[in-house]
């Protein structure tokens, strides 16, 4: 598989770090279950767990994460706003996040695919950084 296919499949199965990695941070349960970098929300039947513990969650929509069109045009969002926002959410006790622009984008120059056949390495950055932020064990910048 091309590098720039891998990079793109890796950045759309990020949206599951994010969950877990906001997840650990800030759990809305008393005691959640210890867990590690590499763990990931299961589905058990029709429950989702965390390390065989029911998972409950509450989140927020930072469709933005990767790719920012609030900001008076399209462009890459800042690490501050990056940091801004996860800090928010954990704050408010969130335990996922959701953000679709981490994995896909095109037809803009900032995009991950601008055109067809041609990619952008640069907007991986911000995709990246998120994902470290948002699995950081607390602190958001």
């Amino acid at each position: 598989m091309p590098l720039h296919r891998r990079r793109i499949l890796a950045a759309l199965l990020t949206v599951g770090a994010l969950i877990t990695g906001t997840a650990a941070s800030s759990p809305a349960t008393a005691d959640p279950p210890r867990r590690t970098v590499d763990t990931f929300v299961q589905r058990e039947g029709t429950t989702l767990t965390l390390q065989g513990e029911p998972f409950r969650f509450a989140g927020t929509n930072l469709y933005w994460l990767g790719l920012d069109e609030n900001v008076g045009g399209t462009d890459h969002p800042t690490y501050f706003r990056i940091n801004d926002a996860l800090k928010t959410a954990r704050i408010m006790n969130a335990t996922v996040v959701r953000s679709h622009t981490l994995g896909t984008s095109l037809g803009c120059a900032p995009c991950i695919q601008p055109g067809p056949g041609e990619f952008n390495n640069d907007a991986f950055a911000p995709i990246d950084y998120a994902i470290a932020r948002a699995a950081a064990p607390t602190d958001c910048g």
